[in-house]
């Protein structure tokens, strides 16, 4: 009785290794992913660039209730903004001068909410990386060979009813 309950017992024990090495591959390439990364929810089209799995990645966003343009990414100098501070959001060969927030988190990010205009998703959709300035840092992705911006810019005026222009 006794080698039938230790053999259960080990046998157990081994299912749950081998269901645990099993989900660990999945876990692990979606941990590690880089680049250019699609993040949609609930009301928002959102595209993430990371340079690295542990990154915290820039972002860029569209929410359809308030029909805004919303960018995060890591804060590039020490010092939080301050009341009405503003940054450069560049998106290829076009600048927008953006309000700026610290963001909410363990780890210092610069948070943009900005109206979605015509303009804007232009600028999105012709560019191939994106750069936020602010004082005298800056951030920026990496670039997009695959379309990753074109597609969010459509997806973005699709979803807040903007549509790109000049």
């Amino acid at each position: 009785m006794k080698r039938v309950l230790i053999a259960c017992i080990l046998a157990t024990a081994l299912c749950a290794c081998q269901r645990n090495s099993a989900e660990t591959p999945a876990a692990d390439a979606a941990a590690e992913a880089t680049g250019w990364l699609d993040a949609n929810g609930a009301g928002e089209t959102a595209i993430v660039y990371k340079d690295s799995a542990d990154s915290p990645g820039f972002s860029l966003s569209c929410a359809q209730a308030t029909k805004s343009f919303h960018v995060s990414a890591p804060n590039p100098v020490e010092g939080a903004p301050i009341d009405r501070e503003t940054a450069t959001l560049i998106l290829g060969d076009q600048a927008f001068l953006v309000p700026v927030t610290p963001g909410a988190g363990p780890t210092p990010t610069l948070e943009v909410e900005t109206p979605a205009i015509p303009k804007l998703l232009r600028a999105v959709a012709d560019s191939r990386s994106a750069r936020l300035a602010f004082r005298d840092g800056f951030v920026e992705t990496g670039v997009d060979t695959e379309g990753k911006l074109l597609a969010f810019s459509a997806r973005c005026g699709t979803l807040t009813g903007v549509a790109p222009g000049p």
